[in-house]
């Protein structure tokens, strides 16, 4: 569910010209059933995901997409608020810097772009409160202009998948009180 949200922003995204290609990341394997069906159905590249920590992967991901010289945006799918205007700013802050960063209210991001490659995964805690703070700390150590989006928060825990679930009924409940009755 947090999966097909999240590539339906990043298709809208897509459509108003706001970001290109989309590459989905996949893990274990991009030939499974559900990927293929999404790569179909979405128009996006398939890949499969490599390395030995999250860090590593997110680093192949952005490097290729980064390959032809232009900008990227790695996005996770378990963020229901990450919406169209988040990646605009996204996308317009890399326009004059080197990074872009999502940060989540966990410690971690939801967001990172680039507009070059940048080593920032290197030495973080992954799954830990301290992901952004060491990310900051690499930003600054390699002097990268780098800015910050909004917080936003996202779906790690169980109080999380509540709060996503009290966030989908009541925009269900906002839909159906604005349909008129027959």
């Amino acid at each position: 569910e947090l999966s097909l949200r999240t590539l339906a922003t990043a298709v809208a995204a897509r459509d108003a010209g706001i970001v290109g290609d989309i590459e989905l990341w996949c893990d274990p394997d991009a030939r499974a059933p559900a990927f293929v069906d999404w790569g179909s159905r979405f128009r996006l590249s398939l890949r499969t995901q490599r390395g030995e920590d999250l860090g590593a992967r997110m680093r192949k991901a952005l490097s290729s997409a980064l390959s032809p010289g232009t900008a990227a945006i790695l996005i996770g799918t378990d963020c229901p608020v990450l919406d169209v205007a988040y990646l605009e700013n996204a996308a317009a802050a890399l326009v004059d810097h080197d990074v872009v960063l999502g940060p989540a209210e966990d410690g971690g991001y939801v967001l990172v772009g680039m507009a070059r490659s940048v080593d920032i995964f290197s030495g973080v805690p992954w799954s830990t409160a301290g992901v952004m703070a060491a990310t900051r700390r690499a930003i600054d150590a390699q002097r990268v202009s780098a800015v910050e989006l909004s917080t936003l928060w996202d779906v790690d825990t169980i109080a999380d998948s509540f709060r996503y679930r009290t966030m989908v009924g009541a925009t269900a409940e906002m839909a159906a009180a604005r349909v008129p009755n027959p």
